[in-house]
């Protein structure tokens, strides 16, 4: 049977971890020797150069980490308080009182921007540690908790945008939106990364321009 080396250099990674099958072992111990001369060329090019890694890799590791769980935590709460903040926020004045958006609904329909950018980058942070395994994985609790916090959210924000809107159907479906939208990012978020999705542990726990130094 003529053989390629192509087909040899496929198989021969298989074949030295010992996951090839009976037949291609067969196939590459029959090729070798036959060519005995190219065994040693074959075993070079999977000899991988060994990588020392740098000696406070973990220590930095361990930074890294602490720091982003620490920053997920400040950013979600931010989040969280600037999505009820113009429901929440009153104050009275001569006697009268006052709800945010309702007497500013300027600096309210600012407040949702902001809540609406921290909470991107809110899960920005967890998009970094996904890979480390430090989010809570599906289960029911986990869920419980998402949807709770998008149910809570969509429903203060239904007295704003139906005042400012006059849509009266606001409250039957900005609700069911945003818990809809809290429970995909929380499934996403709690599923164990694919193979391809990991990166080597220096670049996900260290910024892109971190040289390690600090």
């Amino acid at each position: 049977m003529n053989v390629s080396r192509a087909i040899i250099d496929d198989l021969y990674p298989l074949y030295e971890a010992g996951e090839a099958s009976a037949e291609s072992r067969a196939l590459i111990e029959q090729y070798l020797a036959e060519h005995p001369a190219e065994a040693a060329t074959l075993r070079a090019a999977i000899e991988l150069p060994l990588v020392e890694p740098p000696p406070d890799l973990e220590a930095r590791s361990l930074k890294r980490t602490i720091w982003l769980l620490r920053e997920g935590s400040t950013i979600g709460a931010a989040a969280l308080a600037l999505s009820y903040a113009p429901t929440a926020i009153s104050y009275i004045e001569r006697g009268k009182l006052h709800i945010l958006y309702q007497d500013l609904p300027g600096i309210s329909a600012l407040t949702y921007l902001a809540a609406i950018a921290l909470w991107a980058g809110f899960f920005f942070v967890c998009w970094r540690i996904r890979a480390a395994g430090l989010l809570p994985r599906r289960t029911w609790p986990a869920r419980m908790v998402w949807v709770l916090i998008g149910t809570t959210i969509g429903l203060a924000a239904c007295a704003p945008i139906q005042s400012w809107t006059g849509w009266t159907r606001t409250v039957n479906i900005l609700p069911c939106l945003a818990f809809t939208v809290a429970i995909l990012m929380g499934e996403w978020l709690g599923q164990i990364p694919k193979v391809n999705e990991l990166t080597r542990p220096i670049t996900i726990f260290t910024d892109p321009g971190d040289d390690g130094r600090d």
